[in-house]
This record gives structure tokens, sequence and C-alpha cells, in this order.
């Protein structure tokens, strides 16, 4: 069984790489596979599988990286589709969110309830809050 085959035999979703050779700061890289997940177990599988495979793992939020942080020549690892808001404690001003979670939304709902997150890049409408 080959890395891709192996991949979907987990049921994980392989995504085109296209999209993922280059940042926001038009650095480029030449990732060996994209998966795309939805959930802390889907990560653990890919990650376990880049081990196998001794492949480098970049995590990817939406790409706004100007530095080349997100590029990668091993397993890219998109993260934007764990985007929801899990908990949020006003007492103890925790919140609990995935990573996948864009900075806009996370303070449009903070902002109801009083509260912020400080970061404020100028990508904040499109940026994850994983950071890549």
């Amino acid at each position: 069984m080959d890395l891709k085959e192996e991949i979907l035999s987990e049921g994980l979703v392989l995504e085109d790489s296209e999209k993922y050779k280059q940042d926001m700061g038009y650095f480029t890289g030449n990732p060996k596979v994209v998966v795309s997940v939805r959930n802390t177990e889907e990560v653990v599988k890919a990650l376990k599988i880049a081990r196998k495979y001794g492949l480098s793992v970049t995590p990817w939020g939406s790409g706004t990286s100007v530095t080349g942080a997100a590029m990668s020549d091993g397993l890219v690892i998109d993260l934007s589709k764990m985007n929801k808001i899990l908990d949020f404690d006003d007492v103890n001003w925790v919140i609990h969110v995935e990573a996948g979670v864009i900075l806009e939304e996370l303070n449009s709902f903070l902002r109801e309830r009083g509260f912020f997150f400080p970061p404020d890049p100028a990508s904040s409408f499109l940026c994850t809050v994983e950071g890549l």
C-alpha cells in the first residue's frame, strides 16, 4: 500500500496540493501530500501516517503566512474544517476553539460578550487561530 492509499484507507480526505504550494508572501513549497481533517482523531491518524513515512508535518489554516512558514515538502494538514468555538468561560476568561476558527469570527463571538482576542493582523478576516 502506498502513502495515498494508506491515507484513504484511514478515511482521511486527500486534497489537490496546488493551493498549498504558495502562501500570501509568495513563498513556495511542494507538498508530497495534503490531508484535510475535521477533528482531533483525524489529526492523530495523519500524524501517525507522517511518522510511518518519515514526512515532515506542516499545519495549514488559510495560507495567510507571509514568511513561508506554511510551505512544506512533506505532509500538509489542512485544519480549516476544524472551525468550531467549543467552550467559553467568561468568569475565568478562557475560550476553547479549534485551530481553523477565523480570527474575525472569534472576535465577533467575543465582542458580543464584552471581550476580544488581541492579535489584530490585517488578515483577520481570513487568517485562522492556528496561524498559517
